[in-house]
């Protein structure tokens, strides 16, 4: 098996069919299989398309007790049998070509651990979202730009052990896998391409209160405290460094005046 999908679900049967449907336009020479993760759901309409959904076999599909998204996708990861993993939200929708262009990118790269594309936002709020970009330490210490629709090496996660699942984790649990990836060397890929439909509504997780965002970057920065050591220090250093450069400007042309009086007026005596 070359891919995975895992989808996280709880009461999203609104939305499912719609990322189901957008893997499916996918036609190419990588073979798929789709692993939906029951979280706990209890809304009677959920629970009737799951059932319908299951009743297709065109499905793996999981159950647990309502654990949170972190633990759903470890369990995703666990009974997967592909070699990369697409991590979908249940109400979000990829192109057909993400796959074909993550996986063939992986399979080139072996040093790379993740693929990752920009997205195209739609749903139903407006909201300050990060600006997707290419992978820099520096700015991923700070904050998350990169979704959680991401197509990752399954050996990269087995050698991170998943998703930390973490009461004080509670809304960023794709910020923490990407620095624990980082810091096992694996390299990131991006494409600047909107290859994903982000989906933006009102009582997503993402939408919660700032309280739970504040509570996961303290655990983040406490768990990273390492890497924000050694990003302060290499800023400290290029200041300093910079610092001498404008010193040794300052002094050169002085410098430069004093070796051609040296060489015109002294040596040639």
């Amino acid at each position: 098996m070359d891919l995975s999908v895992i989808i996280p679900y709880y009461n999203s049967g609104n939305f499912i069919i719609d990322a189901l449907e957008s893997i499916e336009q996918y036609n190419g020479e990588y073979s798929v299989e789709i692993i939906i993760i029951n979280d706990g759901s209890n809304d009677e309409y959920s629970l009737k398309v799951l059932s319908e959904l299951q009743e297709t076999g065109k499905y793996i599909i999981l159950h647990q007790e309502n654990k949170g998204a972190a633990a759903a996708r470890n369990k995703g990861i666990y009974k997967s049998n592909g070699e990369f993993i697409l991590f979908l939200d249940s109400d979000n929708k990829i192109k057909p070509e993400y796959i074909q262009q993550g996986v063939d990118e992986l399979k080139q790269n072996i040093e790379a651990g993740v693929y990752y594309s920009d997205r195209e936002i739609f749903g139903e709020t407006d909201r300050n979202i990060p600006q997707t970009e290419a992978f820099d330490i520096e700015k991923m210490i700070v904050r998350n730009y990169i979704d959680m629709c991401s197509i990752v090496r399954k050996k990269t996660l087995l050698e991170v052990e998943g998703f930390t699942v973490h009461e004080e984790l509670s809304s960023c649990e794709d910020w923490d896998l990407w620095l624990k990836i980082y810091k096992k060397q694996w390299q990131f890929i991006f494409n600047p391409k909107k290859l994903f439909y982000y989906r933006v509504r009102s009582g997503s997780v993402s939408d919660v209160e700032d309280i739970n965002f504040k509570r996961s970057r303290n655990f983040i920065t406490m768990s990273n405290s390492q890497i924000l050591r050694d990003c302060y220090l290499k800023k400290y250093f290029k200041v300093i460094s910079l610092e001498k450069q404008k010193q040794l400007q300052v002094k050169k042309p002085f410098k430069t005046f004093l070796k051609t009086l040296v060489y015109k007026y002294i040596k040639k005596q």
